[in-house]
């Protein structure tokens, strides 16, 4: 049971669902802090607890990512890198 969970947060397709939903998201509050505020966006997504779970599971995923695929070689520096700034900026 623990693996397929591991399995499934470690996926590429995930961590791509994932991306996708945290872009539309943020992109749907910038169209409601246009509109009404950025009190408003900051109140209905950025401190939802969805939002902060849907950022919990990406960084989650990158990391698992970084250590299913082996970042940690000198030829893939670049795609560790990105990941890792990533995981930072979620942070």
């Amino acid at each position: 049971m623990i693996n397929r969970i591991i399995n499934l947060l470690s996926s590429m397709k995930f961590a791509t669902l994932l991306l996708l939903i945290f872009a539309f998201s943020i992109g749907y509050a910038t169209f409601i802090e246009n509109d009404f505020g950025s009190i408003s966006s900051k109140a209905l997504i950025y401190n939802s607890w969805w939002f902060s779970s849907l950022l919990i599971f990406l960084c989650i995923a990158l990391t698992l990512n970084i250590f299913k695929y082996k970042l940690f070689r000198k030829e893939k520096l670049a795609t560790l890198a990105f990941h890792s700034s990533f995981i930072v900026i979620l942070l």
